[in-house]
């Protein structure tokens, strides 16, 4: 959503509409909260929503009960749990949720983050070698300290996994070996 709000409704709504519900379209469906970034965590809205064949209305609207302790959002999840006409795919038009205009949610700063991230800007910029080969920059950590509006162009090739413990292993193993080969050089050097 653009904006954080307090959900008061959600609704559905189906273009192709000619006073009946096309095969594949939502007939059942809950809506969830999405309390982190990945909506991993949820609470639910509203639950068993249905999306009526009868009736002339093309957009029909769920009320969100008062009840709910849901506070300011920035994402909802709509979970689709049948279709019209028992078909396996699901085809969504339009969906909408209204709501009350609210603050975004206050989060405590990590100054630990900023220094993280401000960090890896720099090596970005100036050790382009070392930030891809050396630092851990997988886009986990970086979306989790919150590094995007630091270093955008961080995010923009961020990797799933790293590779910097494959590199630093193998600089270590060719670290001890060339110690191995300068103390035999050293010894052999003592030994004429």
């Amino acid at each position: 959503m653009a904006n954080y709000i307090k959900p008061t409704a959600v609704s559905y709504q189906h273009f192709k509409w000619n006073r009946t519900v096309p095969y594949g379209s939502p007939r059942l469906f809950d809506v969830f909260a999405c309390l982190d970034f990945n909506c991993e965590k949820t609470e639910p809205l509203i639950s068993n929503c249905e999306y009526k064949s009868s009736g002339q209305i093309q957009e029909q609207i769920y009320p969100i009960p008062l009840n709910s302790t849901t506070k300011s959002i920035g994402k909802v999840q709509f979970r689709f749990l049948k279709n019209h006409g028992n078909v396996k795919k699901t085809c969504v038009s339009l969906i909408r949720v209204y709501g009350q205009s609210a603050d975004v949610p206050k989060i405590r700063e990590n100054k630990g983050h900023r220094d993280t991230c401000a960090n890896l800007r720099d090596t970005y910029h100036n050790s382009p070698f070392y930030y891809d080969k050396f630092e851990y920059t997988t886009c986990e950590r970086l979306f989790s300290n919150g590094c995007c509006s630091v270093c955008p162009e961080c995010c923009d090739e961020c990797y799933i996994t790293s590779n910097a413990a494959f590199y630093i292993l193998g600089s270590l193993i060719l670290g001890i070996g060339a110690l191995f080969s300068c103390a035999s050089l050293f010894v052999y050097w003592l030994e004429r």
